[in-house]
């Protein structure tokens, strides 16, 4: 009995090793996913993809807007207002 009792508080120990282990291993993921080196198991959170999809798209707008005025090409606010005025 004591036999017994003694292999099943090694497998309780074993058992809470690997539970640390784990643990440890989820902690450095989340910090991965958080610093943004790794991407979210199963695609991340739905509206923070929206929103950083929605927040690159502004800021390729600023880009191109910068690069336009660099080179002196027209501009979108421009042009979307001179097409307001001609109708």
């Amino acid at each position: 009995m004591s036999g017994e009792l003694a292999e099943l508080g090694m497998a309780v120990g074993r058992a809470e090793e690997k539970a640390d282990r784990l643990q440890s291993r989820a902690k450095a993921l989340d910090s991965l996913v958080d610093i943004g080196a790794l991407e979210p198991a199963g695609g991340g959170d739905y509206v923070e993809n929206e929103l950083k999809r929605l927040t690159s798209g502004a800021e390729i707008d600023d880009e191109l807007e910068r690069l336009k005025a660099e080179i002196g090409g027209p501009r979108l606010a421009a042009r979307a207002g001179d097409e307001n005025h001609g109708s």
